[in-house]
């Protein structure tokens, strides 16, 4: 028969007194003719010893006074007697012996948040260091872990695990955001924070609340940045950086005309530019005449949030004379 466990006796006990084991159907039975003939499950083994189990080995019967194991060599020792005397045994029980399993892994769902731990015979399962055994069965993943949790799993008495079993869960336990993107209005220089459940967003590293922040300095990077809060993960692909600068628009005056006829400056219609004439602002289109034999001196200045290309004409300067 395979998977036996064989016992081992003084030479006295060797006379037909096996105790086999099978890991099939994870029993032990007693036999003189190496056949079945009391099935025991071996988690109720040590009970039935202390209730006054008989081995029989074909010639006599024996009553075991005392059953213990030596966890360090999984081997239990049975010391029997007769009318006159106790005797020891080793009854030789291999890692094998034991129920070799697999254990289940525990389940995640990320839109509840909700451990399930496997109901599985053979298998306690642990939250981290604890040495307090989980409860199969559904738990929140707030009352086991915020960002996440570490599940292990230990055998239970009288099973082993697959060597190749996994026995560590790493399980996630944060939830899911996708950042809204941070806005700029370049024309007053204000970032807008947006309100996303889950995310913290810094301007130049400083956290911000939500909504119109001051105006920046103008020609000056800006860099938003978001992270996830505490409970929270950022979506994978997620934007997570945006950098803004308000710089004024760039425009380029025209000219200023002289009809040396009439006297008379035409201010051009320019967007983003202040035409002055001696130092007074005026008006796109016809001037009135200049008087004779005087320099007027006409000069542009950018408008607020533009400014001028760089080497613009910005003063022309107007004579009319007979």
């Amino acid at each position: 028969m395979g998977n036996e466990v064989y016992a081992s006796y003084p030479e006295k006990f060797v006379k037909n007194t096996i105790i086999y084991a099978s890991l099939d159907t994870n029993l032990l039975y007693f036999s003189k003719d190496m056949t079945p003939k009391d099935l025991v499950s071996k988690k109720k083994l040590k009970n039935l010893f202390k209730k006054g189990l008989i081995i029989d080995d074909g010639r006599n019967l024996y009553n075991p006074v005392k059953l213990s194991k030596n966890p360090e060599t999984n081997e239990y020792n049975v010391v029997v007697y007769d009318e006159t005397e106790a005797f020891g045994c080793n009854i030789h029980v291999f890692s094998s012996e034991d129920s070799e399993i697999f254990p289940l892994s525990p389940s995640y769902k990320a839109d509840t948040r909700v451990i399930t731990i496997p109901n599985q015979d053979g298998v306690l399962y642990f939250k981290g260091s604890s040495e307090t055994a989980l409860v199969p069965g559904v738990q929140t993943a707030l009352e086991i872990g915020v960002e996440s949790v570490t599940i292990t799993a230990k055998p239970d008495e009288g099973y082993i695990f697959d060597p190749e079993s996994v026995l560590v869960w790493e399980i996630d336990t944060r939830i899911e955001a996708t950042p809204a993107a941070a806005t700029f209005d370049d024309t007053t220089g204000i970032i807008t924070i947006p309100s996303t459940t889950g995310c913290i967003y810094k301007i130049d590293n400083v956290a911000v609340l939500p909504g119109p922040q001051d105006p920046i300095a103008k020609d000056t990077n800006v860099v938003v940045t978001v992270v996830a809060a505490p409970g929270y993960k950022l979506a994978e692909g997620s934007t997570v950086e945006w950098t803004f600068i308000w710089s004024d628009t760039e425009v380029t005056p025209a000219a200023p005309t002289f009809d040396d006829s009439t006297g008379i400056i035409t201010i051009p219609s320019a967007t983003g530019c202040i035409y002055k004439i001696d130092n007074v602002a005026v008006l796109p289109g016809p001037q009135d005449p200049i008087a004779k034999g005087t320099n007027v001196v006409v000069t542009v200045v950018a408008d607020q949030g533009y400014k001028l290309a760089e080497g613009s004409t910005v003063e022309w300067t107007f004579a009319w004379s007979d």
